[in-house]
């Protein structure tokens, strides 16, 4: 079973991304972390997800970048700097489009950089895509 990590804050963004989980490969779990403390746990294993095997990565983690307490940017400087996480696709999906926020994901790591659209049809079809590259196409470089 495939398993992408949505580390997201929002209620709302959470109910439509999983909405659009529909156009992703058969047997998908989305695993939900809403800030960056918690997603670290479940990546490593600790705290609430103490017990979680974390040799089992997932195949990609959906990150938002504005989260309470450690941000989206500091997850990924963690996530990159463990060598269990460090290749493990990370795709920050964030409303901003500044030029800082691309830059700095991009220099920390992220593979992908998209930003949340407001009309929901293109959000859904947005995510859909992502599904198909990350799950069908790409090539991880662990099991």
């Amino acid at each position: 079973m495939a398993t992408i990590l949505l580390i997201e804050d929002s209620p709302e963004s959470v109910a439509l991304t999983r909405g659009a989980f529909s156009g992703c490969p058969p047997r998908t779990e989305l695993a939900i972390a809403k800030n960056g403390e918690e997603a670290l746990e479940w990546l490593f294993g600790t705290g609430r997800y103490r017990g979680r095997d974390p040799s089992r990565r997932p195949e990609l983690v959906l990150m938002d970048i504005r989260l309470p307490g450690m941000s989206g940017l500091e997850a990924l400087e963690k996530i990159r700097s463990e060598r269990l996480t460090s290749t493990v696709p990370v795709v920050m999906l964030t409303i901003s489009e500044l030029k800082r926020d691309i830059e700095t994901a991009y220099r920390l790591g992220a593979n992908s950089y998209l930003v949340k659209s407001l009309n929901y049809d293109e959000y859904t079809e947005m995510i859909r895509a992502a599904c198909r590259y990350w799950l069908a196409f790409n090539r991880r470089p662990y099991p």
